[in-house]
């Protein structure tokens, strides 16, 4: 036989064995299937290339009835979905009346319009508790179409295993009022581990946080009324551009990045748990610590009580931590939730925490005209003399002056502390004897003078009149065609605008004192009384020592200090990340 004919041979040989070992890796071996699988109806291929395809199960599904543990769920469609992104709206009606969660409804129907029915595993009635399909510890799925039922089966557990040297996971399933016990190529926790209480809509406000557009948090403590305009054009002020429109006790500015944080943390606020037989007395909701009102751009309002704290026993991994939740409820509706504190906090404020934290912000005005660093014995100044940042200490630094510039431009609004420090005593604080100092120099420039009032035909400053009308210096017509008067005098030369007054120069010192936590230090501005404390990647823009003005550049694709260096032209990766 041709040498050529071997060849061409093997290679086919191969490349089928290659096929068939592929085709084997990506999905479980046919078992020995004895039986049809069952709800034909929730099975169907998706056509190649079509990208509208909708399963034809989807559509039809319109209640669903979910028991587990002794517990049934009743479920109604109410709005109709697209079958893709959404599947509808959906309602609790049975054994009380509450939204579903959207995301519980489109997990259960994508999962059950995708089984994939493997092999049997048991055709023996005397193993369904062993796998988990029983009633004691089964979780029941019944849909329907109307009062057609498409489908009743129980989900049990899930086991892992290996099929051709590849991980598989498969969970098992039985048609209701039938023996065998199927199983299924996929994990299904998600459904089988959820609690009959998360089927409810964890969502407490169905609100965006762009549609909020006044806030008002009471308290014992005080009460603050905030504002913006919904209608912000400005994609960068549109979220931040709250103002302060009352508040007592009085503060004198505001912080509108905890504004922001509040109107945010409100547009995704999801209950940890439900709370259906509330009593005042455990709950303190009748004499609410916290009380958050709500308003949206199309008038409608909420208000959301807070009330006592409580502590309940959580898994987190294989370990047990108790957890501290705050009992919450909206105004004028039954319903309690029980909220994780750390959600809460950022709207648990009262006037005399929202206000302006910013260490030092300068206006429009103001231009950083000298920098002076101080870290304990050594200093550091850059000066501009009107064109460019210079060197001053020590003469000949390197820096890089587009990073200086940078820099500073946080000084314009971004030199905001953490808090408001509870430790104010100078020789606890360090701030008696400070370990640092930031001097910046800074020039205010005097108010632009007001615009002329230049009037339809009314004599100028020198009572000449005014180019609308009047002759020209050498008795030609004016612009409105009307013949000159040649004895007319000739209109004075224009001024020259007046040269812009010298700016006003102030020094604002900065004192850095001791740490008050890891990487947060006291900071306070001399000849203020506020005590703050500061992150260190804040102070670290500025607050650093000679070596750190001029970092060595990196080659290309060799990423931060810390990191494997990557391809050229692109960032290296963190270290333990392949």
């Amino acid at each position: 036989m041709d040498k050529r004919v071997l060849i061409v041979a093997g290679i086919l040989v191969v490349a089928v064995g290659v096929v068939l070992l592929a085709k084997s890796r990506k999905e479980p071996p046919p078992g020995p299937k004895t039986e049809a699988a069952p709800f034909p109806e929730l099975q169907a291929e998706r056509p190649k290339g079509d990208a509208n395809w909708v399963h034809p199960a989807v559509p039809k599904i319109d209640r669903m009835e979910i028991t587990k543990g002794g517990a049934t769920l009743e479920l109604r469609r109410t709005k109709p979905g697209d079958g893709k992104r959404s599947f509808g709206d959906w309602e609790i009606v049975k054994p009380y009346k509450y939204p579903a969660d959207e995301n519980s409804v489109r997990m259960l129907i994508q999962r059950s319009t995708s089984l994939n029915f493997w092999e049997p595993a048991s055709k023996s009635r005397d193993d369904h508790g062993a796998m988990g399909v029983d009633d004691a510890l089964g979780l029941r799925v019944t849909l329907y179409e109307k009062d057609r039922k498409m489908a009743d089966f129980y989900l049990g557990r899930e086991v892992s295993t290996e099929v051709n040297e590849r991980p598989l996971t498969y969970t098992y399933l039985r048609a209701a009022g039938q023996n065998t016990v199927w199983k299924i190529s996929a994990s299904l926790k998600i459904l089988t581990d959820k609690e009959m209480s998360a089927w409810r809509d964890p969502k407490i406000l169905h609100l965006k946080r762009e549609e909020i557009t006044e806030l008002t948090i009471s308290s014992p403590a005080g009460t603050i009324t905030v504002t913006r305009d919904a209608e912000e054009k400005d994609p960068k002020k549109r979220n931040d551009n709250w103002v302060l429109k009352s508040s007592e006790p009085q503060i004198p500015a505001l912080e509108i990045s905890d504004v922001s944080r509040i109107a945010s943390t409100l547009s995704y606020l999801r209950t940890q748990d439900f709370v259906d037989a509330p009593k005042a007395e455990e709950t303190g909701l009748d004499k609410p610590l916290f009380q958050v009102g709500v308003t949206t751009k199309d008038k409608e309002s909420h208000t959301l009580l807070l009330g006592k704290t409580t502590e309940k026993s959580v898994k987190r991994g294989k370990q047990d931590v108790k957890e501290k939740l705050i009992y919450l409820q909206v105004k004028g509706k039954p319903q309690v939730f029980l909220i994780q504190e750390n959600r809460v906090s950022a709207f648990m404020k009262t006037p005399i925490e929202l206000r302006d934290r910013s260490v030092v912000r300068l206006s429009e005005r103001q231009k950083v005209k000298r920098l002076e660093v101080h870290i304990k014995d050594t200093q550091v100044a850059f000066a501009h003399d009107g064109k460019a940042w210079k060197a001053e200490k020590p003469e000949g630094l390197a820096f890089d002056p587009k990073a200086l510039e940078r820099d500073l431009q946080m000084l314009s609004g971004r030199f905001t502390a953490k808090e408001f420090a509870k430790e104010t005593d100078p020789a606890k604080t360090g701030l008696d004897k400070p370990q640092g100092r930031l001097l910046i120099t800074v020039e205010t420039s005097a108010p632009p003078p007001p615009a002329p009032a230049a009037a339809m035909g009314a004599p100028d400053a020198m009572g000449a009149p005014d180019a609308m009308g009047a002759p020209d210096a050498m008795g030609a017509p004016d612009a409105m065609g009307a013949p000159a008067d040649p004895m007319a005098a000739p209109r004075p030369e224009p001024r020259a605008a007046p040269k812009p007054a010298p700016g006003k120069l102030e020094v604002i010192e900065v004192l850095v004192g001791k740490e008050a936590e890891k990487r947060d230090y006291f900071v306070q501005v001399k000849g203020r009384p506020e005590v703050f404390v500061v992150p260190q990647y804040t102070l670290q823009r500025l607050w650093k020592e000679k070596d750190k003005w001029n970092p060595p550049k990196r080659a290309p694709g060799a990423g931060m200090p810390g990191q494997m260096p990557g391809r050229p032209g692109r960032p290296g990766r963190p270290p333990g990340r392949f």
